[in-house]
């Protein structure tokens, strides 16, 4: 009875390791894994490439409604969305990874009445992206393993790095309007121009750092993502035996991509996000008071111009956003801080973080 036993566990193994070589290779189950980064994790070119050509694209639709007094066109916002997905899939290379009946990667724009009330289709309001979901559906039998819970860990994650994505293209265009003669024309004095420009510094070294800390993360774990996949040499004792082991490796790898990101609903990373949160206000709010139209500065700015020849942006002018920088950089220093020595299995990456930001806290 126990060499039946055996041989019947043998046998088991057999048809395990045929399963899953049959859905990695033949099924293409590798592919879609990479066509998954690149699509919702940004991997590749293929978000940044998105974000860009949403941006501009919303500007101008922004534009053209101010113009014409029109109000806020499903169809409309449906066709920039679908274009900016088109474009990006081309420019990226990433057909022919998997058949096309095999995937139906989309974008869905969500205008209803019920959704319209917290949405503000400006492209710098801080919840400009949160008007469209991203759906991607596979063809069964991959759907076993890209099943629903899987995708709404993907698309968690997609929705942090696009906004971060986005608010890198954001602030490309935060420097190329400081860089415009416009400020020039309205005959402000030097001091006051190099103030908006060490503002706009100080807000691209957080930025810097954000963006490389996502993309240490996200190639640290598809680093060991693939290895094992692939039975890399050194990851051969963390293999995969049969289907369920893949399934709980790929639930792992985004576990962990979600506590790298602090999008679990834990108390530290909580008020991590909410420290996030108020940046990307920032800059959202000195971007659409810089951006928000193509005659920045010419027109309504030159309305609020000092007596002495300043340039201010509200009343309260840089000031303000200064303030709010130096109060969300304490604030998160500390909070970092703390959750880095709280003893928790996550607080590596709290201090990852810390360091990148902050690097001269080291420990």
């Amino acid at each position: 009875t126990k060499c039946l036993h055996t041989r019947i566990l043998d046998q088991c193994a057999i048809v395990e390791n045929f399963a899953l070589r049959y859905f990695l290779e033949r099924s293409m189950l590798l592919n879609h894994f990479v066509l998954l980064r690149h699509f919702m994790l940004g991997l590749g070119s293929y978000m940044q490439h998105f974000a860009s050509s949403l941006l501009s694209l919303m500007i101008l639709e922004r534009e053209r409604q101010k113009r014409h007094l029109t109000k806020n066109d499903a169809s409309i916002w449906c066709s920039v969305v679908d274009g900016c997905h088109q474009l990006s899939t081309s420019l990226s290379a990433l057909c022919g990874l998997v058949r096309d009946s095999d995937i139906s990667f989309s974008y869905h724009v969500d205008l209803s009445d019920s959704h319209r009330d917290g949405v503000d289709l400006n492209p710098f309001h801080e919840n400009a992206l949160t008007f469209f979901r991203v759906f991607y559906d596979v063809a069964s039998p991959l759907s076993l393993f890209l099943d629903e819970a899987v995708i709404a860990k993907y698309t968690k994650l997609h929705a942090f790095i696009l906004r971060h994505i986005y608010v890198e293209n954001v602030m490309n265009r935060l420097w190329l309007v400081l860089s415009r003669d416009d400020w020039k024309n309205l005959q402000s004095t030097q001091n006051e121009i190099l103030r908006y420009h060490l503002f706009r510094h100080k807000l691209q070294s957080v930025t810097a750092a954000l963006s490389q800390y996502i993309r240490n993360k996200l190639g640290i774990a598809w680093e060991k993502f693939f290895a094992i996949l692939c039975g890399k040499e050194g990851y051969q004792k963390m293999g995969l035996r049969g289907l369920h082991d893949l399934y709980s490796f790929q639930h792992d790898d985004l576990d962990w991509l979600l506590l790298a990101f602090f999008q679990f609903p834990r108390t530290t990373s909580s008020r991590v996000r909410s420290y996030l949160d108020e940046y990307y206000s920032i800059v959202f709010s000195i971007a659409g008071e810089l951006l928000s139209s193509r005659t920045n500065l010419t027109n309504q700015y030159k309305k609020e111009i000092h007596r002495n020849g300043s340039i201010c942006i509200d009343d309260q002018g840089i000031l303000h956003y200064e303030e709010r920088l130096a109060a969300f950089m304490d604030g998160f220093k500390c909070c970092l801080r703390a959750a880095s020595s709280d003893g928790t299995s996550t607080n590596e990456h709290f201090r990852d973080l810390l360091q990148l930001m902050f690097f001269s806290e080291v420990g």
